[in-house]
């Protein structure tokens, strides 16, 4: 059984690849979702609906978890975006039916520099080490596509790319991402976190550019960022804002055809775009994260981070816009995270 109590972002991106990892080994396979009807469900899952079982989770709760497991009787019930679930478990243990497999996306090691925080860091490191040594329960850490090595707490972020040549072709072609002008992009879940008016402001300072937006835009992000990209249309530069659910294949085929994903936050964690454009061989910008940092650390040749600064991007979008296309510096695969979890 896969579990997933939360739906935003990319965990359907990895219930899918669980779910047609645990098919391939032959496992019967169950979806345990808040819903199993809903645009994002259908976008992400279409691939393997019709070979599993769905049904819905009483709540969010490690215990809502537990008591569907007590129903469906899994081997191994898998939790995708389960920090709080570890937590949990290192607080009291697993008391579902059934082994469990934990994913960790936010590694407490990460973003843990200021007193407070660094206690709750401390107190989370603690409980994932109980948790890892309880019965029937297996935690694993996320690093990112791009870490050089891994030991078996830690697992890296699948990398996927689905579209091929003809859909990138086409969503080019449709979206009128031309190739007389340079295209940066910040795609996926667009929220004021995303920094979007901050990246048009920079991209201002560069000449012939364009800007793809897409995905699903939080209102406030747009609302915020309006001027600035009024702005940036008013030098001459192009700006595509597409508000709407990108499927697997679309946003594939975007990073595919933009020449540099922008990756402007302050989250901690690992950036699934960001394994993305390395399989790719697209641009990336990244700035703000200290995980963001240690990523481009390891892709030197493809990635460049700076401060979340203005004039930092700013120059940083002109040296992007003057380089070659990098070409992939990773490959794609998710057997080894598959794998880890089941």
């Amino acid at each position: 059984m896969i579990a997933e109590p939360d739906e935003s972002g990319h965990r359907l991106y990895y219930v899918a690849i669980l779910a047609e990892g645990a098919l391939s080994e032959g496992y019967d396979v169950t979806i345990a979702l808040s819903g199993v009807n809903s645009e994002k469900v259908d976008a992400h899952l279409s691939g393997v609906r019709s070979k599993v079982d769905m049904t819905v989770l009483p709540g969010r709760s490690l215990s809502s978890i537990e008591k569907i497991s007590k129903i469906v009787r899994p081997t191994k019930t898998v939790i995708p975006d389960g920090d709080r679930a570890a937590y949990r478990i290192g607080f009291r243990g697993w008391q579902g039916y059934g082994d469990v497999s934990v994913l960790v996306m936010r590694d407490p090691k990460m973003g843990a520099n200021r007193g407070t925080k660094r206690v709750k860091k401390s107190v989370q490191r603690l409980l994932l080490e109980i948790a890892s040594h309880r019965a029937r329960v297996t935690v694993r850490i996320l690093r990112a596509a791009t870490s050089s090595s891994v030991d078996e707490k830690y697992t890296r972020d699948p990398v996927t790319l689905r579209a091929n040549n003809d859909e990138v072709a086409a969503i080019t072609k449709s979206w009128g991402i031309s190739k007389s002008r340079y295209w940066f992009a910040v795609l996926g879940a667009v929220t004021t976190r995303k920094n979007v008016a901050l990246v048009a402001r920079a991209l201002n300072r560069v000449d012939n550019v364009g800007l793809v937006i897409a995905g699903r835009i939080q209102r406030e992000a747009l609302e915020d960022a309006l001027p600035s990209l009024e702005d940036l249309k008013k030098g001459g530069n192009l700006v595509l804002v597409r508000d709407e659910l990108l499927s697997d294949t679309e946003l594939d085929a975007l990073v595919l055809a933009v020449d540099c994903v922008v990756l402007a936050h302050s989250n901690e964690g690992p950036s699934g775009l960001m394994g993305k454009a390395a399989a790719a061989g697209t641009r990336v910008v990244a700035s703000g994260a200290q995980s963001l940092m240690d990523d481009v650390s390891q892709i030197p040749t493809l990635a460049e981070w700076v401060n979340l600064d203005e004039y930092e991007l700013a120059e940083a979008f002109r040296r992007a816009a003057i380089s070659k296309r990098p070409g992939p510096v990773i490959t794609v695969g998710a057997a080894d995270f598959v794998k880890s979890l089941l």
